[in-house]
Formats: structure tokens, C-alpha cells, sequence
């Protein structure tokens, strides 16, 4: 349902102007009730915040990311070791919930903290998610389209 934005003339009701306008589709909240906790980690471990930030800025509108440890660790310039501790970090502390998808997790953001949707759609924040995937990823990918196409007729 897209909205409408509309300029009224109060004292004649006219409408002046009227534009369609998008959701907040750029745009994450954190709740006061998690920055204590965020605050806390950071002082533990600040490169699990750094890699919970990453997640805020890259999921879809309901919170959830698909990539790999290894696409992670390229994005962040570090080791595949180091994210799967800050991920078991961030696990542990209720920051991130994990779920598999082949050889690639599925992160859900703790939507008490941060969220990125309508309130009403928090209750659907497993059900679809963000995929990130690396060019390395996509060897076999980038063969297969690099091939000659041979059209049948």
C-alpha cells in the first residue's frame, strides 16, 4: 500500500499538493531498551558489534540475512575463525538467532533491538531474508555464463 503525502490549505481544505511517498525503506530503529545491552557488548567484544552492525545495515525488512561465514570474513577482512566466534559471541549475548540454508546461515536480528519494518511485522521476521553472496562464491556461476550459447532453432 503506498502512501500519500498531502499539503492542505487548512482554512479552505484544498489540497495544495500530493505525492506518493515510499516506507522507510533506508531506514533501521534501534530501541533504547537494546542500546544498554549493545553498549555492554561493546565493551566485551567490539568486533562481534562490528559484525552485528554489518548485519543491521545489509537485512531485508524483516530482519534476516543469508551469507556465508566465508563471504563474511571477505566483506570484513578477516578470518572465517574470527566471525564464527563473534557470531557464536553475538548468539550467546540474544543478539543474533541462526538458522541453516545449505552451506550458508540464515541470521535473524533480535527484533528487540533493532528493526527495520512496521511494528505488526515483527511477527514474520523469519520468513524471508537478504542474501549476500562473494564473487568467489560464484565460481561455477561465472563459468556457466562466460560459455557460448548455442541457440536451437
Amino acid at each position: 500500500m503506498k502512501k500519500q503525502q498531502q499539503i492542505i490549505n487548512t482554512e479552505t481544505g484544498e489540497v495544495l499538493s500530493s505525492k506518493a511517498i515510499e516506507g522507510n525503506s533506508n531506514f533501521v530503529q534501534l530501541y533504547r531498551s537494546g542500546i544498554t545491552p549493545l553498549i555492554n557488548i561493546a565493551e566485551k567484544n567490539p568486533q562481534a558489534v562490528r559484525l552485528f552492525l554489518f548485519f543491521i545495515k545489509e537485512m531485508n525488512g524483516k530482519n534476516a540475512l543469508i551469507a556465508s561465514v566465508r563471504v563474511l570474513a571477505e566483506v570484513l577482512n578477516v578470518s572465517e575463525k574470527s566471525i564464527k566466534n563473534w557470531v557464536k559471541f553475538l548468539k550467546e549475548n540474544n543478539f543474533i538467532d541462526i538458522a541453516k540454508s545449505g552451506t550458508s546461515n540464515v541470521y535473524f536480528i533480535n527484533s528487540t533491538i533493532a528493526w527495520t519494518s512496521t511494528a505488526a511485522g515483527k511477527k514474520y521476521s523469519n520468513f524471508s531474508a537478504q542474501v549476500l553472496i562473494s564473487e568467489s562464491e560464484q565460481v561455477n556461476l561465472k563459468s556457466t555464463f562466460n560459455k557460448k550459447i548455442d541457440i536451437v532453432k
